[in-house]
Order: structure tokens, then C-alpha cells, then sequence
């Protein structure tokens, strides 16, 4: 018997997790070599002492190890081998062109370049600017066909209580 094997199976003999001829080789040769008994005493030791610890697995991962399918059937991809790499080229093309317009718009490297990506932002900001201000117009009108749904009583301001929520007191400490 070598003790190398035993080494690799005392735990499974441990816990009487091997088969019956396995089990009698293991005894047997614990009983002849005495650095595999003294393996497996300080096994059934520290088997002893950690006996004591336990930690609290929630219930939530309780649930799901005890559900996982033994035998589970490979999962059939969304889509095909083929799509996922041109979805990964995709991706990293323009992941480069990202890189590649920082790097023209945040350097002088090619300063035309910079100047027309400077201009565009700009433009882009002019606009979301105007667009902020016209919705803002638009939501102040008089004619605003979706005023009526968005406001509530609760939105109009009565002119007499001007903070409703406060106390009304009719002065402060001296008044």
C-alpha cells in the first residue's frame, strides 16, 4: 500500500465514504505505518475541533444550494459564436473611436481636428441650451395643452398664505 494513496483518501476514510475493500487496505495500513496513524489521528483531531465551529448560511443561499439541478442541460445561446464576435469588434471599435476623439478633443495633437470637435460640443451645448429654455417657455404658457395635466390643486399658491406649512405666529419673540 502506498502512502501516498492513503494520504489522498484518509479524509474520504474519515468519513466512511470509501468501499469496503478500500476501507480494509486503509485499516491495515495504518495499523504497519506509523506516519499515516499519526495523519490520521491528527486528522481526527482537528475533525474534533473544528467540530464546534459553525457559521450561519443565510437563508437565501440555503434556498439556492439545495435547488441547484444535479444534471443541468447546457444552455443554447441567444445568439450565435459568429455574432458574438462581430458584437465584440463592434464594441471595441468603438471603444476606439471613443479613446481616439479624447484624445483629439483634450490635445492639440491635430489641432483641426481639436478646433471642429470644440465647435461641435459647443453646438451640441447651444442646442440642449435652447431646448432647455423653450420646454421652460412652453411649461409657463398660458397655452400649454399639458398644463392641465401635470398641475394640481395642491400647485396653486394662495396669495394670503404664502408659507402654508409654518407656524402662524403673528411676530417673533420682541413683536
Amino acid at each position: 500500500m502506498d502512502c501516498n494513496w492513503v494520504e489522498e483518501n484518509i479524509s474520504r476514510y474519515i468519513e466512511n465514504d470509501l468501499n469496503a475493500s478500500d476501507t480494509k487496505a486503509i485499516a491495515a495500513h495504518i495499523q504497519s505505518c506509523a506516519d499515516c496513524r499519526q495523519l490520521l489521528e491528527r486528522m481526527e483531531k482537528v475533525m474534533f475541533l473544528c467540530g464546534d465551529l459553525s457559521e450561519d448560511v443565510p437563508f437565501f443561499l440555503k434556498n439556492r444550494l439545495y435547488n441547484i439541478i444535479e444534471s443541468q442541460e447546457p444552455e443554447v445561446p441567444a445568439i450565435s459564436e459568429r455574432t458574438a464576435i462581430v458584437l465584440k469588434w463592434a464594441v471595441a471599435m468603438v471603444g476606439s473611436l471613443v479613446l481616439l476623439l479624447n484624445l483629439l478633443y483634450f490635445t492639440s495633437i491635430v489641432p483641426s481636428a481639436n478646433r471642429f470637435l470644440h465647435l461641435a460640443v459647443s453646438r451640441i451645448q447651444t442646442m440642449a441650451v435652447e431646448a432647455g429654455a423653450y420646454m421652460e417657455r412652453i411649461s409657463e404658457s398660458e397655452r400649454n395643452p399639458f398644463l392641465g395635466l401635470f398641475k394640481t390643486n395642491e400647485m396653486e399658491m394662495n396669495v394670503d398664505n404664502v408659507f402654508p406649512d409654518a407656524p402662524n405666529h403673528e411676530g417673533g419673540k420682541n413683536g
